[in-house]
């Protein structure tokens, strides 16, 4: 019996080390480029779902992260590696994606948490919206990158980011919008920004979600060769 115990909870623990993520392909012949969806630390919603359709529809496989136990972090952006190499290697691996055309997309601290990976993984790009930059440090943009900044984001200011690419080297690799009008979260309506929107914080800007979008497929087009 406490030999199974053990191994119970062994299992267990190496589930929550390692959630599988859900892998959606596109209706279109391979090789295909992938990417990798990374919520902030509130996990997936409704943004995230809205992405991984359009960009499925745009011809990418796509996994999203459920983040495990502790993963994400807002003070050490680099502590969301393991959990990233960990999924983008089962989306790797999937029939028809081409390894070298993977890309990683974040949002506040899974944004960052992409921009510290970059550096570990093989992708070839990563893109952020409204990045919580503040745990992000040493940081060295290995690949093209795209900052999505809400101008009146008082939860992960767009000047935080702006610094640490100023600090970074190879920063000319790093394309950087600012969208006017727009706070934390402005392309998510779901319960998980309840708390913020409340605190008036954020708040849903669908016209800068589709202008944000659309900034993001011409960055992937351009760097996914498809």
């Amino acid at each position: 019996m406490k030999t199974f115990l053990v191994l119970f909870a062994a299992a267990m623990a190496l589930t929550a080390c390692a959630r599988p993520a859900p892998i959606a392909t596109p209706l279109r012949a391979a090789p295909f480029g992938a990417v990798l969806l990374v919520p902030g630390c509130a996990g997936p919603g409704d943004h995230t779902a809205r992405a991984a359709q359009d960009l499925v529809q745009s011809g990418f496989a796509v996994a999203t992260l459920d983040w495990p136990s502790g993963a994400c972090r807002a003070d050490d952006a680099a502590a969301g590696g393991p959990a990233i190499e960990r999924t983008l290697l089962r989306l790797a691996a999937v029939p028809g994606v081409d390894r070298t055309r993977l890309h990683l997309v974040g949002w506040a601290e899974g944004g960052a948490a992409v921009l510290a990976a970059m550096a570990r993984t093989n992708v070839r790009s990563a893109a952020a919206f409204y990045p919580s930059c503040a745990g992000l440090r040493d940081w060295r943009p290995t690949g093209p990158v795209l900052l999505m900044l809400a101008e009146n984001d008082t939860v992960a200011p767009p000047e935080t980011c702006l610094s640490a690419v100023g600090r970074a080297q190879d920063a000319d690799k790093v394309l950087a919008i600012r969208y006017g009008g727009a706070s934390h979260g402005f392309d998510d309506v779901g319960p998980g920004w309840a708390f913020w929107r409340s605190s008036g914080a954020s708040a849903h800007n669908k016209a800068v979600r589709d202008a944000a979008f659309s900034d993001l497929r011409i960055f992937l087009d351009a760097y996914a060769a498809k």
